[in-house]
């Protein structure tokens, strides 16, 4: 049997890298999707609340663009904050049903 060679653009395209990749949209379809104005999706993506991804991560002024697909997976968890952002300390309880972080002071 013939190895595949990552590098030879003549040899076949393993069915692995064959799959259809999701694609990325804009704020405003992701705010239609969401059913709000591209303006809060904007402040959410700023703010961590939801996931984002930059065109250019060193750019001043960001060009955002998100999956559908984690849009849809964050509204299903329920959570105020995606999961890099929602692990930041031991939980302490206050009141009934208040919660609060306590900071890490190795942070």
């Amino acid at each position: 049997m013939k190895s595949l060679s990552p590098v030879d653009p003549t040899q076949a395209v393993p069915r692995v890298l064959a799959v259809r990749a999701e694609p990325f949209v804009d704020p405003d379809t992701a705010a239609n999707y969401l059913r709000t104005t591209r303006r809060h999706v904007l402040e959410m993506v700023r703010e961590g609340l939801i996931p984002g991804h930059p065109l250019d991560p060193y750019a001043k002024k960001k060009d955002w663009r998100l999956l559908l697909s984690e849009l849809h997976a964050y509204m299903l968890r329920g959570r105020m904050k995606p999961e890099r952002a929602w692990a930041r300390g031991p939980l302490r309880l206050c009141s009934p049903g208040a919660i609060h972080y306590t900071p890490d002071p190795d942070a």
